[in-house]
């Protein structure tokens, strides 16, 4: 508390600002807030009627009551149950998903597994000088089949053959176009068509991987210079008169100086 005996103008206290209060003493001045004491040159310590009690400056509570708003429990949703069934019933969807597609990729990447199971055919000691189209000539682990169906248009015949591999491991297969020969039974040759491709490109030598047990199917295209499973077309009329077809291979791959007869 603080005293200070001197005249004051205003009736303010210098410490908060707050208005002072005459007390009981005469010349005795009291702050209603900060409880200052000033006293001035008519101070006698006679009593006279105070203004107001001075007030008790109240002291903070240490724990303040907190009226808590009353707790109201949650609802527990009545979709939970079914929202967990969904949720599982999901999962199980996927894992099978995984699974399957696990089970598919592999047997995707283990092509020689799955031909396995398929029965090898015999092979022959040697290859015929000829065959009819159609029959599946089984030699030095390799498979050959020619169509015995052509296909004929504008002039330009067209074959198609398919070739698989049986050995047990990676093998690269090599030929050049221009070992295949077409001719009929009346002694016409018909010429392989250069299109737009190079003029050295029938006497280039080809090659192609095949996978353990993997097949690859050959056919006459227009365009037929940049794959190497693609074969040539073949330019010429073919006589009515003409009852066969002569598809001679000299040198394609194991396959060299054999014949495949088509019938038409």
């Amino acid at each position: 508390m603080v005293n200070k005996n001197r005249d004051f103008i205003r009736g303010e206290c210098e410490n908060c600002g707050a208005p002072l209060s005459r007390a009981k003493q005469k010349g005795k001045y009291v702050c209603q807030y900060c409880g200052a004491v000033y006293y001035d040159n008519s101070f006698s310590g006679n009593d006279w009627e105070a203004d107001v009690e001075i007030p008790e400056i109240p002291e903070k509570s240490q724990t303040d009551t907190i009226i808590q708003p009353p707790i109201i429990p949650k609802k527990k949703s009545k979709f939970n149950l079914i929202k967990v069934i969904g949720i599982g019933f999901i999962a199980i969807i996927c894992m099978i998903v995984v699974i399957v597609t696990g089970e598919s990729n592999g047997s995707k990447t283990n092509p020689s597994k799955n031909n396995q199971a398929i029965k090898k055919p015999a092979m022959l000691n040697q290859l015929p000088q000829a065959a009819k189209a159609g029959t599946s000539i089984a030699y030095a682990n390799w498979e050959l089949t020619i169509s015995p169906e052509i296909d004929v248009d504008d002039n330009r015949i067209a074959f198609n053959m398919v070739l698989k591999n049986w050995n047990n491991n990676q093998q690269t297969f090599r030929y050049k176009p221009n070992t295949i020969v077409v001719y009929d039974d009346l002694g016409n040759t018909y010429q392989f068509f250069i299109g737009n491709c190079e003029p050295d490109i029938p006497y280039l030598d080809r090659q192609i991987t095949f996978e353990p047990y993997e097949e690859v199917e050959f056919e006459s295209k227009r365009s037929w210079c940049s794959r190497a499973y693609n074969l040539p077309l073949y330019s010429g009329v073919i006589p009515q008169e003409a009852k066969k077809i002569y598809f001679h291979l000299e040198q394609f791959g194991v396959y060299q100086n054999i014949t495949f007869v088509i019938d038409l």
